[in-house]
């Protein structure tokens, strides 16, 4: 099982009956020694998608919290089971064509492209997709992007010479 909320914490735990009463007692002494309450509301668990069901509901009845299905989205990070697929990451990669592209009418110098594509990996989740491991095809299409624009090309990633 994992839990997630809204401190940006991950908890791991079996899902056992004196694990999950352990835990509980554990986010009780947090909130006491923090003066912090945690909401319920924005706090989940997810588990695998055949665990089953009978146990998710004792799990969200001790905790108060809502299970989750995945695909989740955790500090940009997909949390994802199954096979690492493209359509997991199409958000990180938006975001870095968006960034990209919105300069893309700028009147820059080669070298003034390489700074900006450098600026634009160092800005972006770059480790999310080291972490996250994606699929080659992840990395394929932001290196066409940013050659297509290093290059001056908007559409592919062919070199000019």
């Amino acid at each position: 099982m994992h839990l997630a909320y809204a401190d940006d914490v991950i908890i791991f735990s079996s899902g056992g009956k004196s694990s999950l009463n352990l835990l509980k007692q554990v986010l009780e002494w947090y909130t006491y020694a923090s003066e912090q309450r945690i909401n319920s509301h924005k706090s989940c668990f997810l588990t695998h998608p055949r665990f089953p069901s009978q146990k998710a509901v004792i799990i969200g009845q001790t905790l108060g919290f809502q299970r989750r299905a995945f695909l989740v989205r955790y500090l940009g990070c997909p949390l994802y089971v199954g096979r690492r697929k493209m359509v997991f990451f199409a958000d990180t990669m938006t975001a870095m064509a968006t960034r990209i592209l919105s300069c893309q009418n700028r009147l820059l110098s080669a070298a003034g492209r390489l700074v900006l594509v450098k600026s634009v990996l160092a800005s972006l989740s770059v480790h999310l997709l080291a972490a996250a491991s994606p699929p080659k095809e992840v990395f394929g299409a932001l290196e066409k992007l940013f050659a297509g624009f290093f290059w001056g090309s908007s559409n592919s990633g062919a070199h000019r010479h």
